[in-house]
């Protein structure tokens, strides 16, 4: 079982999310549970990639 990189509790699968930060973006491809996916998407400056 692959757990979430953010908590530890078990990742509900892979999600790409977008990191920006002034004029420059990161994407990153993380294992991560829904709780942390949701907790990423309220931050203003991150959001799931396309």
């Amino acid at each position: 079982m692959t757990r979430c990189i953010h908590c530890g509790k078990p990742s509900s699968g892979r999600f790409s999310l977008v990191f920006e930060r002034e004029s420059e973006q990161r994407e990153m491809d993380l294992p991560l549970c829904d709780q942390c996916v949701d907790r990423f998407e309220a931050a203003p400056d991150v959001r799931l990639s396309e």
